[in-house]
């Protein structure tokens, strides 16, 4: 099992930290502006945080998002198509803003990843601790 903090990734304008919440869910928060660099460095993690947990659970909080890069969509359907292809249960978001929600969900849904979309981070993470391990 990965250590409480696994990573975290700075970017000029935004970083992303990556740990092990609880039993079988790992979060993921993102803080500032999310650029295509960051979510790369996010992707390219994945495996590692995989490993360590195989039947994940991912919550990603986005609620501290400032902005982002419409070319964050390629690294983030490469993550979303890796968590579906290996094993990943399900991933909740929480993001209040309905435009990042759209191009998320859109992401999501084109590569079959199991995604819950809500406005809070503890909606999300009660969504996560109803599903069965």
């Amino acid at each position: 099992m990965f250590s409480r903090t696994v990573h975290t990734n700075p970017e000029p304008q935004g970083t992303a930290t990556t740990f092990h919440l609880e039993g079988a869910v790992a979060e993921t928060v993102f803080e500032g502006h999310v650029s295509e660099g960051l979510l790369t460095k996010v992707t390219d993690f994945t495996p590692t945080v995989m490993r360590d947990l195989p039947s994940l659970r991912w919550l990603v909080d986005m609620t501290e998002v400032t902005g982002y890069d419409l070319g964050a969509r390629t690294p983030g359907r490469k993550l979303a198509s890796y968590f579906a292809a290996n094993g990943g249960k399900h991933m909740a978001f929480a993001m209040p803003s309905p435009r990042l929600r759209m191009i998320v969900s859109a992401v999501a849904f084109a590569v079959g990843m199991r995604a819950s979309f809500h406005a809070t981070r503890e909606e999300a993470l009660a969504k996560l601790r109803t599903m069965p391990e």
